[in-house]
């Protein structure tokens, strides 16, 4: 910003982001916010700089997977056999996505747990749960290095009235995938 104002290109130092996410046309750096034309000095043209969106992640190593509620410290649980299943955290993702070759036993885990029948292929699809229903939802943990990581209920299932939808799901892919945004 200094460089463009000692340079003469822009009157004031200014700056601001302008973003509208799926839309890469308005997604601009804007010097200003405003008409750029405007601060421009005069024989100087303002230049727009497309945002691109930012994609990152990490994958670490899945030991174990499991859902607790407040009737027992760890109520179901898998095997320690997903040692060898990668974990991505990744920006790209909305909610949590199951390894398809877990779906199966997660959805049991689920099942044990609420006492509802969930289908991780259509995770939109709302399932009866009242105030008793709801007190049986269970938090679910992830056990990487040795770590158990707890997320809350209220982030792997969505409450509204006495419908709930959950926010795991699988695409068939072969990894756990969890959104950076969702999980924060």
């Amino acid at each position: 910003m200094k460089q463009l104002f000692k340079t003469g290109k822009i009157k004031r130092e200014v700056f601001s982001i302008s973003y509208k996410p799926g839309n890469t046309f308005y997604s601009k750096i804007l010097f200003g916010g405003v008409n750029l034309q405007a601060l421009a000095k005069s024989g100087h043209t303002p230049t727009y700089h497309k945002a691109k969106p930012s994609h990152s992640s990490w994958t670490l190593k899945l030991e174990q997977f499991g859902t607790a509620d407040a009737e027992a410290l760890v109520q179901k649980y898998s095997a320690d056999n997903l040692t060898f299943s990668d974990f991505v955290f990744d920006t790209g993702v909305d909610g949590l996505h199951v390894n398809y070759n877990h779906k199966t036993l997660v959805e049991f885990h689920l099942a044990a747990s609420t006492g509802v029948s969930w289908d991780l292929s259509k995770p939109e699809t709302p399932k009866k749960c009242t105030a008793s229903h709801w007190q049986k939802f269970p938090d679910i943990y992830f056990k990487f290095d040795g770590h158990r990581y707890w997320i809350s209920r209220d982030l792997v299932f969505n409450r509204r009235g006495v419908w709930c939808t959950t926010n795991l799901f699988t695409t068939g892919s072969p990894h756990w995938a969890a959104g950076l945004t969702w999980f924060q």
